[in-house]
């Protein structure tokens, strides 16, 4: 038994069951912006210090980009560039339409993005000293390959910092450590948002959310 509790006390790779406790005592949420979105999440918002995974969905066998994810995040990154935070993206699948983001009210002078060219194991590198940096109130990351080792760390890192790491991917793996699994539809004006996932809840719901304004 003294060398269970000494591998216990020593590694923090293992997660144990007393944790949960600790995470409700300790955790803290940010505003979606979606009031109808909040109402359904167990903290009202994203949970900070924390994962968050976000489910592509796919069409004729290719991932479908661009669909309102990062329209979802909007609001949580201007909340974040007001506490005069930093907002980096990992490896995103396209170059950004920098006026777009300008006309969300994204400071562009505190946003940092790394190519799509860069390896899996450079993304999980990035990330992780990203969410352990202070100064850095969010991190997305487009990767599909994060074993539970990968997620432990990166949680871990968030934790420390209490900064928010977004995992966009386009695989339903069956197992994370991420405290929030979202999967995501295309709407015509928005997005049909499925939990997978939340900790603090017995039983998951789902949302409609309209992103954008019906023009016609």
């Amino acid at each position: 038994m003294d060398e269970i509790d000494k591998l216990l006390h020593q590694s923090r790779m293992l997660w144990r069951g007393s944790e949960v406790k600790n995470y409700r005592e300790k955790i803290c949420s940010l505003s979606t912006g979606y009031q109808v979105f909040d109402d359904i999440l167990p903290e009202n918002g994203w949970p900070c210090g924390a994962l968050v995974d976000l489910i592509l969905p796919w069409h004729q066998q290719q991932v479908l980009h661009g669909i309102g994810e990062l329209s979802l995040l909007m609001p949580a990154m201007r909340c974040l560039l007001a506490q005069e935070k930093w907002l980096l993206w990992v490896a995103p699948p396209y170059i950004p339409y920098a006026p777009a983001l300008e006309f969300g009210g994204i400071n562009l002078d505190r946003l940092v993005l790394l190519p799509h060219t860069i390896s899996c194991r450079d993304k999980l590198w990035a990330m992780e000293k990203a969410l352990r940096t202070a100064a850095c109130g969010m991190v997305v990351c487009w990767i599909d390959n994060v074993s539970m080792a990968a997620g432990r760390r990166l949680q871990l890192a968030a934790e420390q910092s209490g900064a928010i790491g977004v995992l966009m991917q386009t695989r339903m793996i069956t197992a994370s450590v991420s405290s929030l699994r979202l999967k995501l539809k295309p709407l015509p004006l928005g997005l049909l948002i499925e939990i997978i996932k939340v900790r603090g809840a017995s039983r998951y719901l789902g949302v409609e959310l309209q992103l954008y304004k019906d023009t016609i």
